[in-house]
């Protein structure tokens, strides 16, 4: 029963050993309030203040906290990849939105109006980087909600995929011919390492061993996003580019391939490493009259050659340092090749 205080009328209300007490101007307000206490508007009330304190995330806040650590964690690649996909998704929402209005309905019609837009694989690229970006953040970003992935549950699209050039011997033989004295060196470490473009733009003279006819590449093109190192052997042909490459080179204690001067004018870019030659390859196979290839067929070359050759798969795993070799399995089928087959048909029908 409200009591008067003061000027003011004091309403109490004690619900499962819990005591609340307000003030009021009218004794009528005071007994209105009293009325209306009980214990499922109390349980609202800590609802509401524990919501409060939980912060809320916005895409922008998501995107910001996954990128920090993709920069600092990952390959810069993967880091390229998820910064582009938050970026459309973005411009599409808002950054401002709250990431737990997103919705799977919400999510396919972004990823419909990117198939639109752009192309069935290029949306299919997005789903899987914001996949994975939301499940990092479930576990890494405080507030995210734990609730069901909307990427993963969004369809993939069919994908209309054309095949990858992968360029005759005697094409990629052309074009080395054609190559400056350093380009050459280059090329040749594509073909006889079967490399990735990263391991050998960041190849450095430490991870050179002439001597000893070894040399060390590393990648970040593995399934935790970790560096791996590989040991390969230096074959005689490599070892002789290498080692004219090494003679001409005035600097020998960092990376094995930099960008050389200008001809005509300086170039600001000047000794430092390679991170892409996107265009130089078009332009090497437009001079040497062959169908046109990028540095990643070169690899597939490579593979292409040592199945050839009559290496097994798990050897062809290893040289071109796949963690799976399921992946090589893929690399050969693309390829025109099937080694269950081939072993197969060879054992049955050898003499």
């Amino acid at each position: 029963m409200p009591y008067k205080d003061g000027k003011t009328w004091r309403a109490t209300r004690m619900i499962d050993g819990k005591r609340k007490s307000r003030r009021f101007p009218t004794k009528q307000k005071a007994l209105e309030w009293e009325a209306s206490q009980n214990a499922a508007v109390w349980e609202e009330e800590k609802q509401d203040v524990l919501n409060d304190l939980i912060p809320t995330v916005s895409v922008r806040d998501w995107a910001d906290a996954t990128l920090d650590y993709v920069k600092e964690c990952e390959a810069p690649a993967t880091y390229d990849e998820k910064q582009y996909a938050f970026k459309r998704l973005v411009k599409r929402l808002g950054g401002d939105f709250e990431v737990e209005s997103i919705t799977p309905a919400l999510i396919l019609n972004h990823l419909k109006a990117e198939r639109r837009e752009r192309s069935p694989n290029a949306a299919n690229k997005d789903r899987k980087c914001l996949s994975s970006s939301w499940k990092w953040a479930t576990i890494n970003v405080e507030g995210f909600p734990v609730v069901e992935n909307p990427f993963r549950i969004s369809p993939r699209f069919k994908e209309k995929r054309t095949p990858r050039h992968i360029p005759a011997e005697s094409d990629f033989w052309a074009v080395y011919e054609m190559a400056e004295p350093q380009d050459k060196a280059m090329l040749a470490c594509f073909i006889y390492l079967a490399a990735r473009k990263t391991e050998i733009f960041r190849l450095t003279w430490s991870c050179v061993d002439l001597v000893r006819e070894r040399i060390r590449l590393s990648t970040v093109k593995t399934s935790d996003g970790s560096e791996k190192l590989s040991l390969l052997p230096i074959v005689p042909e490599l070892k002789t580019e290498l080692l004219a490459h090494w003679e001409r080179s005035k600097d020998r204690s960092g990376h094995v391939f930099r960008i050389p001067p200008g001809p005509k004018f300086s170039n600001p870019f000047a000794g430092q490493p390679y991170t892409s030659r996107q265009h130089y390859l078009g332009k090497m196979c437009t001079r040497a009259e062959v169908t046109r290839f990028d540095w990643h067929s070169i690899r597939h070359l490579s593979a292409s050659i040592l199945f050839k050759a009559g290496h097994k798969v798990g050897v062809i795993q290893r040289i071109l340092r796949h963690e799976n070799p399921q992946t090589t399995v893929r690399y050969l089928h693309d390829l025109g090749f099937d080694p269950e087959m081939e072993e197969a048909m060879r054992i049955t029908f050898q003499k």
